[in-house]
């Protein structure tokens, strides 16, 4: 049974088995040698191995059982043709003597490596056609690549290095690739080249070298060093890639950086960047930050949602999430708050750009702000402008009615044959006639067609003279309070328009105070350092300082920007014109002051008013006026062209003791002056007359004839007049219309009073 077995297990082995006595007889063959040979064979065959296998190399199969036979196990590969499909066969063969019952045997195992033989051929050839590619690939490759040896000979050089340095392999073979130096780096900068790849490391960066013609160029360069089995380095690999071109773009890209970086951070408009995704700010530019008072960093990666930087947020985000459909907006208004909370009004554009994949807006600001103050400075000119022009044009004929009218309503009130029950209404056209000279003098006053007429006056006495007509005006539920700074320095003003300050402030605080209160006029000094108002056209200097302050109802602080301006008031229709602190506030400047305004809602206000003081030089007593002076029997010569007017001044003059030639025109006037030149004192004369001469003219012709002659001008300042410089006519009078009696006897009287001086 275990013969049985033996046989059935070789029989069915995965390898082919052979036994053969010590010449070569085979005793013994499996069933795998008949699949392998093609050929029947007998188990117990008893025949020559050479009948058994058809081997192409027997010899050395022989050899290899000889070496058995000698008692030494052999191994090796043989190929032989099988018989049944003529294929080649490879088989590994193991050969080993054994010894059976004193009988020396020698067995040969027989594994069938024809398909291994196959594949390995196959990867040989893979790998064969592998090398010829990269060898192709190496030669004709875009990148330059050298290969030295470990000494840093170069042995071997593509086509792309030719190109590249111009030298063709047999003029590089051999040398070192320091035929490249361009000088443009140290041997420090060589030597950590060196180090690093003798190392075994792998060295790469840029390096700029020369060109066989002399050119300079770039190139971006890895050296690697190849190592031999025992890890010895036999040889370096240098690929190089010429990179010139994108240094000349860099280089490029950095001067148009710094030239965007110059523009973005040098520009007056304030310029924004804000992605689209988050409208989150990515840039920012110096004009910006400047509007917005905040710093960079406290800006970038913030939305201006959170940070609260419009007025209408909503309506900015609006418009950036329009700008995905639209691409851009240009010149809408928006209101920004600042770091300190101050609005600024910009001028916004907005497009959108491409950052890279990032979709951004580019936000243009320009600060408006400053130009919208000067746009109503402008139109509240242009309004100032046009109430003079009209105030200009109607005064002169609505003067001459009122001359009329104060003239003849103050005769009758100097006249003893009055009847007592007319004297009331007589008085009340007189102060009638007053208040509409007072809005004529407010409308010229307040566009600055009013001459003054500066002269050294004591605030104090101002105030006090008025007193008793405030105390009637402001009624007997208000009391009254004067507190006047003793020594008080002199002002060099107008006495027509201080009055007028006074009665309008005191005339506001009276309808302040419906229900009664408490009045109280202060007058103080105090020298103004030019620090408190570094950006203003103010004097620095001691000022005369006049308080106004009442217990009224106050100004509501939205009104507070507007209480200045023309036309605005806060009264009922019918009881105010808006005018009164227009007025008050040019006056003031015309002065060269300044007033400011102090307002409690029920508690009440306080207007203060800053005059120049007078040099101390100018010692000198404030003028004392004239009080109906009488006249001596001079001759006047009077011209004007309004009749009513005419035979009321000529009565009045007439009536205080002058002599009076009256002619409607200048050519009638000339007439008289040659018939009557010796005997005129005193030239009166309106100075509009019709006819093409005007009273100026009249005036010159008339003092160039007799240079003594004295003259006085009525005028109404119109635009025509306020463009006339009348400071050059130091020897005559000018006196405003429309003018009051006692005003022009004392005007008269003054005239000729200086002219008896002059020849005494």
């Amino acid at each position: 049974m275990g013969n049985g077995i033996s046989k059935l297990v070789l029989d069915n082995a995965s390898e082919g088995i052979i036994l053969c006595d010590c010449k070569f007889n085979c005793i013994y063959v499996n069933k795998f040698i008949t699949a392998l040979t093609g050929t029947c064979i007998d188990a117990n065959p008893n025949k020559p191995i050479e009948h058994i296998l058809p081997l192409l190399n027997l010899d050395s199969l022989l050899e290899h059982f000889n070496a058995a036979a000698a008692g030494k196990e052999t191994k090796c590969e043989i190929s032989f043709i099988r018989k049944s499909d003529s294929s080649k066969i490879w088989v590994y063969a193991r050969i080993m003597p054994i010894q059976y019952n004193n009988c020396n045997y020698v067995v040969a195992y027989l594994s069938d490596i024809s398909k291994q033989k196959q594949s390995d051929t196959a990867e040989r050839r893979r790998q064969q056609e592998m090398m010829r590619l990269l060898s192709a690939a190496i030669r004709v490759a875009g990148n330059a690549i050298i290969i030295t040896n470990n000494q840093g000979e170069i042995v071997w050089a593509n086509q792309a290095f030719t190109q590249l340095t111009g030298y063709e392999l047999e003029e590089v073979k051999g040398k070192k690739p320091s035929i490249l130096k361009s000088g443009k780096h140290n041997q420090e900068f060589y030597s950590e080249l060196w180090d690093t790849i003798n190392s075994g490391k792998v060295w790469q960066g840029e390096i700029v070298n020369r060109h066989k013609d002399g050119i300079l160029y770039f190139e971006d360069m890895t050296i690697t060093p190849v190592f031999d089995e025992t890890g010895n380095i036999t040889h370096f690999i240098a690929i190089k890639s010429d990179i010139t071109k994108k240094k000349e773009m860099e280089q490029e890209l950095r001067f148009l950086y710094k030239r965007f970086e110059l523009i973005f951070n040098s520009s007056p408009a304030g310029i924004a960047i804000v992605a689209l995704r988050d409208f989150r700010f990515i840039e920012v530019n110096a004009s910006f930050l400047e509007t917005t008072k905040y710093k960079r960093e406290e800006i970038v990666g913030f939305s201006a949602k959170e940070l609260d930087l419009f007025e209408k947020a909503d309506d900015f985000i609006q418009k950036l999430q329009d700008i995905s459909t639209s691409s851009a907006h240009h010149n809408y208004d928006l209101n920004i708050k600042t770091k300190d909370r101050r609005i600024r009004n910009v001028l916004v554009s907005s497009e959108k750009v491409k950052l890279g994949i990032e979709d951004c807006v580019v936000l243009i600001l320009n600060d408006i702000t400053e130009k919208k103050l000067l746009e109503e400075q402008l139109l509240h000119s242009q309004k100032l402008e046009s109430i003079g022009t009209l105030s200009g044009g109607v005064a002169h004929d609505f003067n001459n009615i009122l001359t009329v009218i104060q003239g003849h309503s103050n005769l009758l009130m100097m006249s003893p044959s009055l009847p007592p029950e007319l004297q009331d209404s007589v008085r009340q056209i007189a102060e009638a006639a007053e208040r509409a000279a007072g809005l004529t003098r407010q409308l010229l006053g307040f566009s600055r067609k009013q001459r003054l007429e500066p002269r050294l006056l004591n605030i104090n006495s101002v105030i006090e003279n008025l007193t008793k007509m405030l105390k009637r005006l402001i009624g007997e539920n208000i009391v009254l309070e004067c507190s006047y700074q003793p020594d008080l320095p002199l002002v060099l003003a107008d006495i027509g328009m201080m009055e007028q300050i006074l009665m309008n402030l005191v005339v506001n605080a009276r309808d302040a105070m419906p229900k009664g209160g408490r009045l109280t006029i202060t007058t103080s000094s105090k020298f103004i350092s030019a620090n408190k108002f570094p950006n203003s056209d103010i004097s620095e200097g001691d000022y005369v300082i006049i308080s106004i302050k009442d217990t009224g109802q106050g100004i509501k602080p939205k009104h507070l920007p507007k209480i200045f301006d023309p036309f605005f008031t806060t009264k009922e229709a019918g009881k105010g014109t808006g005018l009164g602190l227009a007025t008050v506030h040019n006056i003031v400047n015309q002065h060269k002051g300044w007033i400011e305004v102090k307002s409690t809602l029920n508690v009440g206000t306080e207007f203060i008013i800053y005059l120049p003081a007078a040099p101390k030089k100018e010692d000198k007593s404030p003028d004392e006026p004239y009080l109906w002076a009488k006249g001596r029997g001079e001759t006047i010569l009077f011209v004007e062209d309004d009749d009513k007017i005419r035979e009321m001044t000529k009565t009045l003059l007439e009536q205080c003791g002058y002599n009076v030639l009256q002619a409607q025109d200048a050519i009638t006037g000339l007439q008289l002056w040659r018939e009557n030149k010796d005997k005129i004192s005193l030239l009166f004369t309106d100075m509009i007359l019709p006819r093409g001469i005007t009273g100026r003219q009249l005036a010159e012709q008339l003092s160039n004839e007799k240079p003594t002659i004295k003259v006085i001008l009525a005028i109404t300042y119109t635009p025509e007049l306020a463009q006339i410089e009348f400071a050059e006519f130091k020897k005559w009078l000018f006196l405003q219309k429309p003018y009051m009696p006692s005003a022009v006897v004392n005007m008269v009287r003054q005239s000729l009073d200086i002219k008896n001086n002059h020849t005494a």
